[in-house]
């Protein structure tokens, strides 16, 4: 396995782990999410297991497993972005601020605004591990598309 592969699976684990801790919920960072909690819970669910699907794909060397995790972190952050970010560069009513902060009580790594809504620490943290495993998936793709369309001499 290459230096590349391993970086990319170790970024993946951090990421899925650190997203596993919504499941179990750690107090002052991420309440735990259950089946009461409907839809999100099973888009969670199904979100975990695609990371863990393209973990397994990369870990054997398929090529197709890149493609995989590419269209579940893009799928994952739009709802991530429409979710956390949105209101931040669109900022909502004062209330619309007020019931982002209440329903996510927890540690904030950004300093809460009274305008906008600032995502919490752990969507923040979350956030950086996904924007660098897309980039590190990005490059890894055009990488190896480059090597195959090089002519042999």
């Amino acid at each position: 396995m290459k230096h590349r592969d391993v970086a990319v699976l170790v970024v993946l684990l951090v990421l899925t782990v650190w997203f596993g801790l919504t499941f179990m919920g750690v107090p002052g960072l991420v309440s735990p999410w259950h089946v009461s909690d409907g839809i999100w819970f099973y888009l969670a669910v199904a979100l975990a297991i695609g990371l863990v699907i393209g973990a397994y794909a990369l870990w054997r060397g398929w090529d197709w497993g890149e493609w995989q995790l590419l269209s579940v972190l893009g799928v994952w952050v739009y709802i991530q972005y429409v979710g956390h970010w949105q209101r931040f560069f669109t900022p909502p009513s004062p209330q619309g601020v007020q019931r982002y902060y209440d329903a996510f009580p927890n540690w904030y790594l950004i300093p809460k605004q009274n305008d906008r809504v600032v995502p919490d620490g752990y969507h923040t943290v979350m956030h950086l591990l996904m924007v660098v495993l897309v980039i590190m998936l990005v490059l890894r793709i055009i990488k190896r598309l480059r090597s195959v369309a090089a002519p042999s001499n």
